[in-house]
């Protein structure tokens, strides 16, 4: 019995010592990432979006930054040499990471599917006609851009601490921030392809536009009298001379686009002594596959693409029907009980030539006027003028007109044409200190959704920032990859996600007490000295979406494998938890296989009647002689 017990505990030991000190390495974080607290990364997102956010708002305070931006990674430019794989969870290769699911299909499904990414900097992108151009001049001659990327390469060194913090729970996380002017910036840097560079708008993604909504109902209103026919604009080498009413149906269609679910909106068109088509406001859906898409708005769509301008000009009473079908819009959706809180909003698009006949004395004028502050509706104007001649008055008469309504006027002029969401900054900062004075300091948790590059189901939470003086300039927000967190670690995250949203949900519309001031930027930039020069890796980019030992430089091999990681070598590798526990298994079974080879060696002795060693117990002699080779 003695001798039995001894055979069994003593390889038992073994094995246990060997196993603890085999957890003790990298792969320690892979197994424990399933068992760690769901509430714990739930809290730990909301602490870091926060962070994020008040470093954004930071760095677009009144002061200038340094005259000498560093160097940021362009997102549409190949990555530097020092970048390495990145890996993700076996079960992360059905959704096809960054698209490469014809890759993988060609050299065969690598154990570990990757992506590409330096942790040296972060990437940016912002908005220009074709992604191989750097900052474009023409469309940014307010200096927009410059400022934007120069301002949030301040933001690497908090990038990189959030990052670190999430590698216990061995997901890949983005973080990321947007900016009023569309600008990206991402973290781990990485590269993308040139299609999706030219494409992208933050201000157009679901978390971007989450971040600053709230039940929100917004009616446009676009003049299509005959004077909004007038060139507004100079032909240059990036755009093309157009009217007014070309411009209007830009805007119109840019807001469409910026639109949350939750919302209604609805667009009618006035002028010419013409009655209003009217249409019930279109409750804005959620596509969870595709949530910048709105397919729900094609019809809003087709009716400002269809919009031309009238044989006359508009005059007072066209615009009086226009609110009298806008004011009927908002009774219409607010029968529902489920939208009594609903925001109204009216954002109209015109030249003004019809604020010079208004009569605000007129009762039934007068009438439709006081409403706006009765049913606590927010008047956004744009003029769509780019000179507008002081003599005729329309500048004044808009302005009138904005103050008799309480609301908010700017005439859009020049270059301001060419970037319709930042010329509607204004409507933008309110909807997002709105936004703050509703949830307080509660991020927004958006709702699950496929990322834009078709990774998995994500979840993002997202907060708006503001400069010191309350200037909106972006929103922070960070990624979470649903698929790759483990059985109780989502089990506890979606029950804090869904108690989160059920609070969300709650809430009542809080309007910002008045308009806060668009963000604007008298720092000067070199566009040179912000971007780097694109990177010669020798291997081209659609060969290095996805990494394995086919298509990695062969010094990468060992990592993308699994290979481990530190901070110090600046290398991304998280390996899964399944791999770590078919690690686990081999270590286990090789050493099995070594305490049997040593039972075949080494032949334990009899001891039942044996002589003792004196001041020894019977166990202790055994271990001893166990321990004697033969």
């Amino acid at each position: 019995m003695g001798t039995s017990t001894l055979r069994v505990s003593l390889p038992q030991s073994v094995l246990i010592v060997l196993l603890t000190l085999y957890l003790t390495g990298c792969e320690q974080e892979c197994l424990a990432s399933a068992q760690l607290s769901g509430q714990l990364l739930f809290d730990s997102a909301v602490s870091s979006v926060k962070t994020l956010a008040s470093r954004l708002g930071n760095a677009f305070d009144n002061s200038c930054p340094p005259s000498t931006c560093p160097c940021s990674q362009d997102l549409c430019q190949p990555l530097p040499k020092n970048s390495a794989p990145v890996c993700f969870p076996s079960n992360s290769s059905k959704t096809n990471l960054y698209n490469c699911s014809n890759l993988l299909e060609q050299v065969g499904t690598p154990s570990c599917p990757s992506v590409l990414v330096t942790r040296d900097k972060s990437s940016v992108n912002y908005v220009r006609l074709d992604a191989s151009q750097k900052v474009d001049l023409n469309i940014d001659a307010i200096g927009t851009q410059q400022s934007a990327v120069c301002r949030t390469s301040q933001l690497d060194s908090v990038f990189l601490s959030i990052s670190e913090s999430y590698q216990q729970y061995n997901i890949y996380a983005d973080y990321y921030v947007g900016t009023i002017d569309g600008s990206f910036r991402s973290f781990p840097g990485r590269e993308d392809s040139s299609t999706n560079c030219g494409a992208f708008d933050s201000r157009r993604r679901p978390w971007y536009s989450g971040a600053i909504s709230y039940p929100n109902h917004l009616v446009i209103l676009i003049d299509r009298g005959y004077s909004m026919g007038n060139d507004v604009t100079v032909p240059t080498p990036t755009s093309l001379a157009g009217s007014g009413l070309d411009y209007a149906k830009i805007f119109a269609s840019s807001l469409l686009e910026t639109v949350y679910v939750g919302s209604y909106v609805n667009v009618f068109t006035f002028g010419g002594n013409r009655a209003i088509a009217y249409n019930d406001s279109t409750p804005v859906d959620f596509n969870p596959s595709d949530p910048q898409s709105h397919p729900e708005l094609e019809d809003l769509k087709i009716r400002i693409n269809s919009t031309f301008k009238d044989a006359s000009n508009t005059v007072p009473l066209d615009f009086l029907k226009a609110l009298n079908a806008s004011f009927k819009a908002f009774d219409g959706a607010n029968t529902d009980m489920f939208n009594r809180s609903l925001a109204l909003n009216v954002i109209l698009l015109s030249d003004g030539l019809f604020t010079t006949d208004i009569n605000y004395s007129d009762p039934s004028t007068a009438a439709f006027i006081s409403q706006f502050a009765t049913r606590n509706v927010t008047l956004f104007i744009y003029g769509m003028n780019a000179n507008p001649d002081p003599a005729l008055g329309y500048d004044a008469r808009l302005t009138t007109l904005r103050d008799k309504s309480g609301g908010f006027y700017l005439n859009i002029r020049g270059s301001d044409f060419q970037d319709p969401l930042f010329s509607m900054g204004s409507y933008f900062g309110f909807l997002a200190a709105s936004h703050k004075n509703m949830y307080g300091d509660s991020p927004f948790w958006s709702r699950n959704y496929i990322d834009y590059f078709g990774v998995a189901q994500i979840v993002t939470v997202a907060e708006p920032a503001f400069t010191a003086n309350n200037s909106f300039v972006g929103v922070a927000a960070i990624d979470i990859i649903l698929d790759e967190l483990g059985p109780e670690t989502i089990k506890d995250f979606k029950k804090a996600l869904d108690s989160q949203r059920g609070k969300q949900a709650a809430l009542s519309v809080s309007s910002a007490a008045v308009i806060p001031e668009t963000f604007a930027d008298t720092c000067q930039y070199d566009p040179q000295d912000i971007l780097c020069p694109p990177g010669d890796t020798g291997i081209p980019f659609y060969k290095r979406r996805c990494c394995d030992s086919k298509t990695c430089p062969a010094s990468l091999d060992v990592v993308a494998k699994g290979g481990s990681h530190s901070n110090n070598t600046k290398v991304g590798t998280i390996l899964g938890p399944i791999i770590g526990v078919l690690a686990l298994a081999i270590v286990a079974a090789a050493t099995l296989i070594w305490l049997r080879r040593r039972r075949r060696v080494r032949t334990p002795p009899q001891v039942v009647g044996g002589p003792k060693k004196q001041g020894q117990s019977p166990d202790r002699q055994n271990e001893d002689v166990w321990a004697t080779p033969m």
